[in-house]
């Protein structure tokens, strides 16, 4: 037959009684039976019921003549009140503090990481931290660091699991062991390393964690109809280091333009999670006692360890290492807290930085290859990516080794391709950019050559032409003649048959055709700027023969392939009007001074035609802005006013 409450009340002071009559241990084990006979199935009472059993239980915890019994019994009871923190945590928490408090301190501190282990819910987890750490501040070792590397093995795992509602405990659990490692240091010096190594990897850790909690939080409550609205959330979500970073150091006219994006339309609860993210950065920063300087030299220490990439399920040893550079800190953590410091911070450069800049490689491989490519950890490497290269000068990596520089390269040339988010896409391929300008100018057409023919993103290709032409006018600009690659006749022999040419497949399928137009709006571009710059020619590309070579080969086939691509697909009228536009600013070129394309009519498209060649791409989009952003129309109205530019300076020419 069930218990009753009253039953049960009646059993705890009859028991109680009992053991004061003779208060032996086995009596205290007899009493710790009755307890467990009666709680140990919650469900068989009612909620009210429970409330009732609860506090009976707490007033013979707490009452000061029974602590001889609690230190006896408190290790057994830890298991028994577990179910209770679900149902009435305030009063089960209570409960669990006389037990932390009176019991025997290492019993009761081992029982509850135990508890942990089993699983404590987010709601939960602040009674089982403060119950911890009761116990910890009571137990008295020749090596307090045992304890707390299982401390905060568990307080780490209940903070992973809800690390926004569960800020407060990692705060606590910090500033407690930072107050208690003042006190070791008297007394046990090398164990207090020990104990800052613990913190400092707790630390990490948990910048870990509440990212990777990201992933894990919106994963489960996610379903289709908020796909989108998740999104947008996610991408105004985080540090965004690398873009602040990139607005600090643009033109002025277009600093306040970038701001606009990191406060636009956030809402309270991405807010929450932005700000817990920096208070718990603030808060690691603090207890750590590491300098950016030091977080550079821990970045090697951990990417020598193997723990990153290997998920081992064999046992491992709970014993603390006795020397504190073993005790692993995270990587993700790490280059997370790294960023943050090092934007707010800003701390002087090394006089050389080549050493960031492996280190920066090494990193990238590790994470990439362990598949780590969360937006945080993504943005916290784009942004020291560009801290550490903003300064460098031209042909600084040269030194590096070629076959490890290029897959670095084409780690972040990957990301500017598949990236959701545009941010990350233009940050990733600034960073490449910036990269390549920095190698030997070989190298440079190395990776320009092999994205080319090889690269299967084809906004890739696109994107490292406007690499190649930022290469050519620095090399005609700013090198002497014939001492780079990129300002020579070689260049057009390498890069002409990539880039001047086009498949005949290409020619008769619309459908391809239209999948490379973004690559060859660029390569018309391109070639275009290669008219205007050539100067007195370095390139050869104004020579009698090579310009008959393009109209032949490319240019017409493109006329005649753009034409028979509009006549069958209307809906790509806009694509089409582009590839129109950059070749008749092209022939353009060749009339006003130098040749001229004998082109094949085109079929009369459905759209009007303006007698300025860029009006079209003008009128496509002032006509939705009343659906367009207005810090997106400024972008186009801008680079309009550099496409006028372009053909207003071909003009001159035939002066």
């Amino acid at each position: 037959m069930a218990s009753t409450a009253s039953t049960t009340m009646s059993a705890l002071s009859e028991g109680l009684l009992l053991y004061k009559e003779d208060p032996t241990f086995d009596n205290a084990i007899t009493y710790t039976t009755v307890i467990d006979a009666h709680l140990s199935d919650a469900a068989r009472y009612t909620v009210d019921e429970q409330r009732e059993i609860l506090s009976v239980l707490h007033n013979i915890l707490a009452a000061e003549e029974n602590h001889a019994l609690v230190e006896t019994i408190a290790w057994d009871l830890v298991a028994i009140l577990q179910p209770y923190l679900t149902t009435h945590p305030d009063l089960a928490a209570s409960c669990l503090l006389a037990l932390a408090s009176y019991g025997a301190p290492k019993e009761v501190f081992l029982k509850l990481v135990e508890v942990h282990d089993l699983g404590v819910e987010p709601n939960s987890a602040s009674a089982v931290a403060t119950a911890l750490e009761t116990c910890y501040n009571r137990i008295q070792a020749k090596k307090p660091s045992r304890f707390l590397a299982s401390y905060g093995a568990a307080i780490l795992g209940m903070y992973a699991q809800a690390p926004v509602t569960n800020y407060n405990i990692a705060s606590a659990f910090m500033s407690n062991i930072a107050l208690r490692m003042k006190e070791s240091e008297q007394t046990m010096p090398e164990d207090a390393l020990i104990q800052q190594r613990l913190l400092q990897a707790f630390g990490t850790h948990a910048i870990e964690a509440f990212i990777r909690s990201f992933e894990h939080g919106t994963a489960s409550t996610k379903d289709e109809d908020t796909d989108e609205e998740d999104e947008v959330l996610r991408s105004k979500r985080g540090l965004q280091l690398a873009e602040r970073f990139r607005a600090t150091h643009t033109h002025p006219s277009l600093r306040k333009l970038d701001s606009v994006s990191h406060t636009d339309g956030v809402d309270d609860h991405v807010e929450l999670v932005n700000g817990d993210l920096n208070g718990l950065l603030r808060e690691v920063s603090t207890v750590m006692q590491l300098t950016p300087e030091q977080l550079w030299e821990e970045l090697p220490i951990i990417l020598g360890k193997t723990y990153l990439e290997e998920s081992s399920d064999e046992e491992q040893d709970d014993d603390v290492p006795d020397v504190p550079s073993a005790i692993p800190l995270s990587l993700t953590g790490t280059i997370i807290l790294l960023a943050w410091r090092t934007f707010h911070e800003r701390p002087l450069r090394p006089s050389s930085l080549k050493e960031y800049f492996e280190i920066h490689m090494n990193a990238a491989f590790a994470l990439s290859k362990a598949h780590v490519v969360n937006p945080e950890t993504l943005d916290a490497l784009l942004f020291l990516g560009a801290w550490i290269t903003i300064e460098m000068t031209t042909n600084a990596l040269q030194d590096i080794e070629p076959e490890r520089f290029l897959e670095y390269i084409h780690v972040f040339a990957a990301i500017s391709a598949t990236s959701p988010d545009s941010n990350v896409r233009y940050l990733s391929h600034t960073l490449v950019a910036r990269c390549i300008h920095l190698h030997r100018p070989d190298v440079r057409l190395m990776y320009i050559m092999d994205t080319f023919e090889s690269c299967p993103f084809e906004a890739v290709r696109a994107a490292t032409v406007g690499i190649l032409k930022d290469e050519i006018l620095a090399a005609i600009d700013g090198e002497a003649t014939g001492s780079s690659l990129l300002a020579s006749p070689f260049l057009l022999t390498a890069i002409g048959p990539v880039i001047f040419s086009i498949d005949e497949e290409v020619l008769s399928r619309p459908q391809l055709l239209q999948d490379k137009s973004g690559f060859l709006m660029q390569a018309l571009n391109l070639y275009l700027l290669l008219l205007k710059k050539g100067g007195e020619d370095k390139l050869g590309i104004r020579s009698p023969t090579q310009l008959k070579a393009m109209e032949e080969k490319w240019l017409k086939p493109l006329f005649v392939a753009i034409s028979d691509w509009l006549s069958e697909d209307k809906d790509s009228e806009f694509q089409v009007s582009l590839l129109q536009d950059a070749l008749e600013r092209v022939n353009m070129a060749h009339e006003l001074g130098i040749y001229h394309i004998s082109r094949p009519p085109v079929r009369p498209s459905t759209r009007s035609r303006s007698s300025t060649p860029c009006l079209s791409y003008a009128n496509f989009f002032f006509k939705q802005a009343s659906n367009t952003p207005q810090h997106v129309l400024r972008i186009v109205k801008q680079d309009l006013l550099r496409t006028r530019s372009m053909v207003t300076t071909l003009l001159t020419w035939k002066s």
